[in-house]
């Protein structure tokens, strides 16, 4: 469960949190404890298949240790275990070589305790700490409060200078993104801090006849048991509400006290307590800045009316009523994702019904209207209208949509359409009277208990430790929190004399950069700063096309992009002083780099006006026949375009960097980059030095996906100047916000077709123009649009075919590869384009896919000067995927389920669909080594040029020394990637080949270190009459070299060295009157070849899978339509899929009995990084096969986020 690691930490205290817990110890308690915990490479499944088994004590999966599988006493021989792993092996057991039945539990580490509760003792009056910037207060009673608040009201405080803490998390966590500090989205501390954790009154909850207070102390998660713990059915119905509110470890700290104080603060907040308070008519009391309490305060006007928002000093308790009679309370929350997110709409109704009428009603809506608002007029309709009379019920619901009207609709159009927001709260009422006529009317669309999976492999037992599912090298650190990444190395080797830089951006784009004023910054205590001035050997990042600073003259590009760099004694003050400096702007002026054009944030935007980067001459294309010809003489055709959303590559490492400068000048940079040797050239470049000065390294990256090939350059080449123009370390970490507004992501495109088919459904003829986005700049987004084009052709095999594209430069952050670079898109469309001929024609899909799929022989659409510059070559594994998938997940029983479904419910729809993948692998450009190094005791230490940034780089690397030294894995070593060391003109990490890559470089290096102690010592490997270690010892005796290079840089006369086939089924639920889903099911064929580790590959598919399913339903980029700022720039708003997200059933079968026989593939094996994240759209087309059943529209947006799926059941056929 453990890739890159950064997260591994977090999700292991969760756990034990939750055993420690008082929680009844359930599957579906433990994933609903866990919703607070991300994570972007594992796909979830293997993360919670784990720690469930913790629930009955039981000890690891029996992966080699016997003869049978203990799951079901079955020989491992050919067998699939429905209830575990499914470990197979092609003949017998793997012997242990995968390591998988060495579980540690971490109570045989450290042994776990629960924590005793602090007890403060008695104290006299208020407890007072303070520093130059802070007055901390910490009253142990009311009244010492009441007398600490007049007495900062006498010293001539402001009382917006006087913060109030219990939890800190709204503070820390939400307040940034409502207190107009974007695009540094940060925190603002007052002076003064009160902390109300000592006053044991506001602990309370009290009960007097049927009347309810709750204190201010009071954290969410005890609001809930208690509301639980009654019998009451509006409280009940708090209680389910209160649990969604953000997450788990928000609701162990947080009040319910700080979250209604944050929408009186910010009214815009969409606050579930201040609508669950609206809804029960609670009332509430307050203390005011004269020591008085005030109290009976309806909560409508305790957020709303200035005079309570000038007055409270400290909340103090709410009150509600449990009331006689039969209650029916509903509520809803309509979010991005399952959990951890804001509602864009939300209601609560609770009704008293006599005698099957209701008798009175109260109505509370946020997110629609643009506040938190009661609704009378709807309630009063609800009691006068028969709640079993459809007419009557249509007429409520009107007059419910025309309140909402009137209340003021928010106005919000582009994170979720306003549209949606009005129709969905609307469709929540209608569920409210489903529900209590006994017609359904769920609350949540409710996902079946996960982690439930099937994972099947083959194990050759001759190449072992290769194929077989060994632990991943590091896991253990990563688990115990002991790994290092780049942010760490600067508080572990040099911590008092490091500075910390935090980047300052432009923010109008299309003005002219005036000045740069760093006065205000000084005053804060600013140690140093670096901005374009202080490049005296180059500017540049890229090869003439981006700057590293904007300099004073230069037209801004976008908001985000760089203009200078503030260094600071900490991290956290460096962001806010990097805020206040003070950038000034011309609207007119010469620019040093392009004549001014008026500013575009968008692509439709650009290409209306033709900003045109590279047109179609420019880029790469592919054809083949007479398209022309083609489409004229097809009897059906289908044309238009269709787009595609960005997305950001969310890596749990931002972008990190720590430089020091040593003994000569020498310096001595760790990044966390998939690009070692390309950062070196470029500090070197910027500091005027020889590329041998400058020495890179690194341990391991916290993720990548693309994101840290080229755009780790900004805050790698910004520490590097600051740490010469200083001569102190210097570190420079992006937080979360700034680290999304600074970096692209996946490019949005636009794609144009027109295709020719028959009546059958065979393809005649495509035409493809894709129309690309790059942003602000190049960087990589040339290549990424070539490879939306070469992909193109996807799995058909069509005689005329032609794809050409166009980038276009906008306004906003530079885009850059982002995992599956521009096939993503293009396969995706394609493939939608297939479902729709078969819509078209009343086919199935299928008969259509099948009809047109390459078969062995086929030629490729490439060609130049009309010579064909590929084939598919090698063994077409397409039909076999294909065919198995459909035996394997039994996806003809799938189809009949979700079709008996369908018929049984209207509220509810189902959807299913099937996508071929393939995916074309380039052999040429990777230009890895690996370094192996034998010591006299035999152990090993190898080290690599590739960057592990979670893929399992370094793992497999060691399989394969392993396998050829004939060196048990435990006596091998990893060392760090280092470009003074072991990585000396090296391509990237990327293009899913790199593991393998490196891996051939390191069976090189073993080869000559196998000749040397051949020769020496007659070593003949593993199982010959000398061993390894004796032979090492005679080699070191005649002073034979034991330090060896391996080099790899395969080439490829095709266009791909070989193909990767997948094919994927996926099942989804949809709420018609929601627009929420959930993924029921996943069932992934995969042809990996002969994989070179079987967990890490299946763990990589399923995190691809993942990573793609947010780019399909949850995960939307939006900029500012006035100023380009990103709007989706945080936790708040871009949300990655969470884990009651992924599919509740995910099953990945790896072909049996494969090989790639291609020419250089590395021990038969193929990559696995990308392949898997273009499958996942099947999701996004059982979900639209879904809408369809609904009676919806083929036309669905991507990503379909929870608005577009609802608008699209809405709109006709």
């Amino acid at each position: 469960g453990s890739q890159c690691g950064f997260c591994t930490p977090g999700w292991v205290m969760a756990c034990a949190g939750f055993l420690l817990s008082d929680l009844p110890k359930t599957p579906n308690n433990m994933e609903q404890f866990f919703d607070g915990n991300l994570c972007r490479c594992t796909g979830y499944r293997p993360i919670i298949q784990s720690f469930m088994k913790l629930l009955n004590g039981e000890k690891a999966d029996c992966t080699g240790s016997c003869e049978t599988c203990t799951a079901c006493d079955e020989t491992q021989e050919g067998h699939s275990c429905e209830n575990d792993r499914g470990h197979e092996s092609s003949s017998g057991c793997c012997g242990g070589a995968c390591g998988g039945a060495d579980m540690t539990d971490i109570e045989d580490l450290v042994p776990l305790k629960k924590v005793t509760t602090i007890v403060r003792g008695e104290r006299q009056g208020t407890l007072h700490l303070s520093d130059a910037k802070t007055d901390f207060f910490q009253p142990n009673t009311l009244q010492n409060a009441a007398d600490l608040f007049l007495r900062l009201q006498a010293e001539g405080f402001d009382r917006k200078d006087i913060g109030v803490n219990a939890g800190h998390t709204g503070k820390g966590g939400v307040e940034k993104y409502y207190n107009g500090t974007a695009p540094y989205h940060r925190s603002i501390e007052t002076k003064v801090i009160v902390d109300v954790n000592a006053i044991p009154e506001l602990q309370n909850i009290a009960t007097s006849g049927s009347l309810h207070t709750i204190w201010s102390g009071v954290t969410l998660n005890k609001l809930i048991a208690y509301f639980g713990s009654l019998d009451y059915e509006p409280f009940q119905a708090a209680k389910r509400h209160i649990s969604v509110v953000a997450n788990n470890q928000v609701r162990s700290a947080g009040t319910w006290a700080g979250n209604l104080v944050m929408a009186q603060k910010y009214p815009d907040f969409p606050s579930d307590i201040f609508l669950t308070l609206t809804a029960l008519d609670a009332r509430v009391s307050f203390l005011n800045y004269q020591g008085e309490v005030v109290g009976n305060v309806p909560v409508q006007n305790f957020c709303k009316q200035s005079y309570f928002k000038d007055n409270c000093a400290l909340l103090l308790n709410f009150s509600v009523e449990q009331k006689e009679g039969s209650w029916v309370a509903r509520r809803f929350k309509l979010t991005t994702r399952a959990r951890n997110a804001h509602a864009h709409a939300s209601c609560f109704f609770i009704a008293r019904f006599e005698s099957g009428k209701i008798a009175a009603a109260t109505v509370a809506v946020g997110g629609t209207t643009k506040y938190v608002e009661s609704c009378p007029r709807t309630a009063q309709a609800m009691v006068k209208a028969a709640p079993d009379e459809d007419t009557a019920i249509s007429r409520v619901l009107q007059v419910f949509q025309n309140e909402l009207i009137d209340l003021g609709l928010n106005e919000e159009d582009d994170l979720t359409r306003k549209e949606y927001r009005l129709l969905a709260s609307r469709n929540c009422l209608l569920k409210f009277y489903l529900y209590a006529n006994g017609e359904g009317g769920d609350e949540s669309l409710e996902r079946p208990v996960g982690g439930k999976g099937l994972q099947e492999f083959s194990i050759n037992l001759e190449s072992l430790p290769v194929t077989a599912p060994v632990t991943k090298v590091g896991a253990r650190l990563q688990a115990s929190g002991e790994a290092i990444y780049t942010h760490d190395v600067a508080s572990v080797t040099d911590p008092r004399s490091t500075l910390h830089g935090a980047l300052v951006f432009a923010q109008e784009p299309g003005k002219i950069l005036a000045s740069i004023d760093y006065s205000k910054a000084r005053r804060m205590g600013m140690v140093e700063h670096v901005d374009a001035r202080d490049l005296k050997h180059s500017k540049y990042i890229k090869d003439g096309d981006e700057k590293l600073f904007l300099e004073v003259g230069d037209a801004v590009p976008s908001v985000g992009f760089p203009v200078a760099l503030v260094l600071f004694k900490n991290e956290e003050d460096a962001t806010k002083i990097a805020a206040a400096v003070d950038v000034k702007y011309n609207s007119s002026g010469s620019s040093s780099r392009e004549p001014q054009l008026p500013p575009v944030y968008n692509l439709v935007d650009a290409m209306k006006l033709k900003r045109i980067v590279a047109g179609v001459d420019e880029v790469a294309s592919i054809h083949k026949g007479d398209v022309k010809c083609g489409l004229a003489n097809s009897p059906l055709r289908l044309s238009g375009m269709t787009s595609t959303g960005g997305q950001k590559h969310f890596y749990f490492e931002t972008q990190s960097a720590v430089c020091r400068v040593g003994e000569g000048g020498e310096v001595e940079m760790r990044s966390s980059t998939q690009n070692l040797s390309g950062t070196q050239t470029l500090v070197a470049k910027l500091l005027g030095i020889g590329n041998s000065k400058v020495v890179v390294k690194q341990k391991r990256a916290g993720g990548g996906y693309g994101g840290k090939i080229s755009r780790s350059y900004q805050v790698s080449g910004s520490a590097a100047v600051a740490a010469m123009k200083t001569g102190r370390t210097v570190a420079v970490v992006n937080d979360r916000g700034m680290d999304l507004q600074l970096i692209g992501g996946r490019e949005p495109q636009i794609i144009e077709y027109d295709i020719g088919f028959d009546e059958q459904g065979k393809i005649h003829a495509v035409n493809f123009l894709i129309h690309c986005e790059s942003g602000s700049t190049l960087d990589g987004s040339l290549g990424d649009l070539a490879m939306s084009i070469l992909w193109m052709d996807h799995v058909y095999s069509v005689d005329n075919f032609l794809c050409q594209g166009i980038l276009y430069k906008t306004n906003v952050s530079t885009n850059t590869s982002c995992r599956s670079p521009g096939n993503m898109q293009s396969n995706f469309v394609y493939e939608d384009l297939v479902h729709r001929i078969a819509n078209k024609i009343g086919k199935s899909v299928r008969e259509v896919q099948e009809l047109n799929f390459y078969q062995a022989g086929d030629v490729l659409p490439f060609e130049k000067d009309g010579t064909s510059l590929g084939d598919l070559g090698g063994e077409v594994n397409l039909q076999r995927c294909w065919r198995e998938l459909w035996t394997k997940a039994k996806v003809e029983e799938k189809q009949r389920a979700v079709d008996e479904f369908n018929k049984a419910n209207s509220l509810k729809k189902r959807g299913i669909a099937n996508m071929p993948v393939k995916y074309g692998i380039s052999g040429s450009g990777y230009k890895q080594q690996t370094r192996v190094l034998v010591y006299e005791d035999g152990t090993v230490r190898v080290g690599t040029s590739g960057a592990e940034i979670g893929q399992g780089l370094a793992t497999k690397v060691v399989q394969c020394c392993s396998l050829r030294l004939g060196v048990d894995m435990a006596k091998i070593e990893v060392h760090e990637s280092d470009t003074g060391n072991n990585t000396v003109n090296n391509g990237v990490t990327g293009g899913s080949a790199t593991s393998e890559v490196c891996c051939q470089a390191a069976l090189n290096a073993c080869d000559v270190l196998l000749r040397r102690l051949k020769e020496c010592a007659g070593y003949e490997g593993p199982g010959g009459s000398v061993s390894f270690e004796d032979a090492v010892s005679t080699a070191v005796d005649t002073g034979v070299s034991l330090s060896a290079d391996g080099w790899s840089n395969p080439s490829c006369a095709s266009e791909f060295q070989y193909f990767v086939w997948v094919a994927t089924c996926a099942v989804v639920e949809l709420d018609v009157l929601s627009g929420e889903v959930v993924v029921l099911s996943a069932d992934i064929q995969y042809d990996c070849g002969e994989q070179l580790n079987a967990d890490i590959d299946v763990g990589q598919i399923e995190g691809g899978f993942v990573m793609g399913l947010g780019y399909f339903l949850s995960e939307k980029v939006v900029f500012d339509k006035e100023n380009g700022m990103l709007k989706s720039a945080g936790t708040w708003e871009y949300k990655p899929p969470g884990m009651l997200d992924v599919p509740a059933e995910f099953n990945v079968r790896l072909l049996r009995n494969v090989a790639n026989n291609a020419k250089g593939n590395v021990l038969r094996s193929k990559a696995v990084g990308e392949p898997p994240m273009v499958s996942s759209a099947s999701v996004w087309l059982a979900v639209r096969d879904a809408i369809v059943q609904a009676g919806g529209s083929m036309d669905l947006a991507c990503p379909a986020t929870i608005d577009e799926r609802l608008l699209a059941v809405t709109k006709s056929k």
